[in-house]
């Protein structure tokens, strides 16, 4: 018995020998010295959730050079019913952003972090916000702290239509913002009810909001 243990340990301590040569060898080379790029920027994106009620919530986006096109979506909870929509719109950001900075897609990894919020946040209508900040981290430039939008991106770069509006525009006004960018087209407004409201005369009457 005690012999076998013996053995057992010897083949053990053998193919640890072996393991450790193979590092050794395989480290001869010297080490590499890999620089990483990292830029974060923190947007303040409208929501809406399941009750209607608007929202403002932070986001953070972090761009990771070198990367290999990788998007990577923090957030608690998980947007709920929409949360397909959400994870892959953020891809598209991705893809629109290096295009439009002329640069590859696979040069950067992104990750998106969402502020812990009770707020069942769903659907792509930060997507827009999202593209905007990515660009602006990948080409050095920055983003007006005064200003919010909304909107979803679409695979060509245009912003689409998104839903909530008034809901988002009120929040907006009641943390301070002067400016909220819609997407084209929306300005006359209809709610799930049949309500036609126009979005710019609305934000004026919040205290100037345009």
């Amino acid at each position: 018995m005690n012999s076998n243990i013996r053995r057992i340990s010897i083949i053990v301590m053998l193919v640890l020998s072996l393991t450790l040569s193979s590092l050794v060898l395989a480290s001869t080379g010297g080490w590499q010295q890999l620089t990483i790029y990292a830029r974060s920027t923190v947007i303040h994106a409208l929501a809406v959730s399941t009750n209607n009620s608007g929202a403002v919530i932070n986001i953070t986006i972090t761009a990771i050079e070198p990367g290999s096109g990788y998007v990577y979506v923090a957030a608690s909870p998980l947007p709920t019913a929409e949360s397909g929509t959400f994870l892959s719109s953020s891809q598209i950001a991705a893809l629109v952003a290096t295009y439009l900075a002329n640069q590859p897609f696979n040069k950067y990894n992104f990750t998106i972090n969402v502020e812990p919020t009770t707020l069942e946040i769903g659907g792509p209508s930060a997507s827009g916000y999202v593209t905007v900040a990515m660009w602006t981290l990948i080409t050095n430039n920055t983003l007006n702290p005064g200003v919010v939008m909304t909107g979803m991106i679409l695979p060509d770069g245009s912003i689409g239509p998104v839903g909530g509006l008034p809901s988002k525009i009120a929040a907006a006004a009641q943390e301070g913002y002067k400016v909220i960018l819609i997407p084209y087209g929306q300005q006359i407004y209809q709610t799930s009810s049949g309500q036609i409201i126009n979005l710019v005369n609305y934000g004026r009457s919040m205290g100037g909001l345009t």
